[in-house]
């Protein structure tokens, strides 16, 4: 019985058993054992454990197809496999058919490394359970690895999480956690070559370059939207064509591809979780947002345009100036003739054009996309509140704009 099948009871047969089957099934026929082991390179095994070591690295295992791929791979530059939709490689072909299906939910022709189709979220859990050698005991989740079984039982029924001994960051995914600690604590970053853009990890880089220099676009296979990044068009996806995808909020209308950002929405919106600023008054419900007032309002970080005097509070905000003000990017809206210069104008424009959505004030006619912007319209026009310059008359009923004035006159 499928459902009763305990991943612990599964054993994997040593390598000299069926050697000639091994061979056929990896991708190794026509090959003798001693021509096999020859063409790993690999140091005498560990009479202890039976550890086979690469002669070029710390690597070491207990098989042999597993060191000639590794040799492959990572010293020769050779791998079996290549995604034609994103820069995935891939040695075996369980891990190819893997990425495949859970990264853009299709059926790849193996021999030809071609698209044969696109699953819909319904399609994708149906395909799996007909092809899924294993179910989990506890759910009906089906995979055809053991290794996807563990993995899901020890994330989802057991709970297990990996963390980062630096700081409370805690992940599903061990891998996760080197990525985190390189990026965040050890300060490793990819820059590219072209512009001053810096990435946390070399994919990112790679697709960076790929969209902003190359001018590669990501297409719908459902509509005519095309996106500058894989994640962008994967959110696309979620919101306009697939409903059972994506986690929504129970509480309001939004919904997001990734949990993390769910659970940080609620706390945000729904719970009224807050994270103060040390040095002045300031609140927000987002981290990211708390950072980044501290690097611009009290150390002062400001990025510059090297075309012209504009300067951004952050990197995000200089690269979408640079895009409309020199380099001529449009945002168009896909339900009229109306073109944005800055992706913020077209979503206000969506937001009163065609949703009737937005903050409204109950005093006038002003509507707002930001809850927090009609609150300052509301103290400014109609409570009568006043910022004031400590080193002159200035007065105003916006508190960005003393901040402003500063800057230009007395700074």
């Amino acid at each position: 019985n499928k459902a009763s099948l305990d991943i612990d009871e599964i054993k994997v047969e040593p390598l000299q058993e069926g050697f000639e089957s091994k061979l056929i099934e990896e991708g190794f026929q026509n090959t003798s054992e001693s021509e096999y082991i020859s063409k790993s390179k690999c140091k005498k095994p560990n009479n202890k454990d039976n550890q086979l070591i690469c002669d070029k690295c710390e690597y070491s295992t207990t098989r042999h197809i597993y060191l000639v791929l590794h040799t492959e791979s990572k010293h020769d530059g050779v791998w079996r496999f290549s995604c034609k939709e994103c820069d995935y490689k891939a040695t075996r072909k369980e891990n190819f058919e893997r990425h495949t299906l859970k990264v853009h939910k299709s059926i790849i022709s193996i021999e030809n490394n071609e698209k044969t189709k696109a699953l819909s979220k319904q399609e994708l859990d149906e395909h799996m359970k007909k092809i899924a050698k294993l179910v989990c005991e506890f759910c009906d989740f089906a995979a055809k690895y053991p290794s996807d079984i563990q993995k899901h039982r020890q994330t989802v029924h057991e709970g297990v999480r990996y963390s980062c001994d630096e700081c409370e960051y805690r992940t599903k995914n061990k891998s996760d956690v080197k990525k985190h600690k390189q990026n965040i604590h050890e300060g490793i970053r990819f820059y590219c070559n072209q512009c001053e853009f810096q990435a946390g990890s070399n994919k990112y880089l790679k697709i960076h370059q790929k969209s902003c220099h190359e001018g590669t676009r990501y297409s719908c296979d459902q509509c005519e939207y095309q996106a500058e990044y894989p994640d962008h068009l994967k959110a696309h996806k979620v919101y306009k064509h697939d409903s059972s995808s994506g986690f929504s909020c129970e509480q309001c209308d939004y919904k997001t591809v990734a949990k993390i950002n769910l659970k940080k929405h609620k706390q945000a919106i729904h719970e009224g979780v807050k994270y103060s600023c040390e040095k002045c008054e300031y609140q927000t419900g987002w981290k990211n947002q708390l950072t980044q007032h501290n690097q611009n309002i009290h150390e002062g970080i400001r990025y510059y345009c090297d075309q012209c005097d504009y300067q951004a509070g952050t990197k995000k905000y200089l690269r979408t100036h640079k895009k409309s003000a020199h380099e001529g990017a449009i945002y168009g809206c896909d339900q009229c003739e109306y073109n944005a210069e800055y992706p913020d104008h077209l979503k206000s424009h969506k937001l009163y054009a065609h949703q009737g959505d937005g903050h409204a004030c109950d005093q006038c006619d002003y509507k707002t996309v930001a809850k927090k912007t009609l609150k300052q319209h509301i103290e400014a026009i109609h409570d009568g509140i006043k910022y004031y310059c400590d080193q002159c008359e200035y007065k105003t009923g916006w508190k960005a704009m003393v901040n402003q004035h500063k800057k230009k006159w007395h700074l």
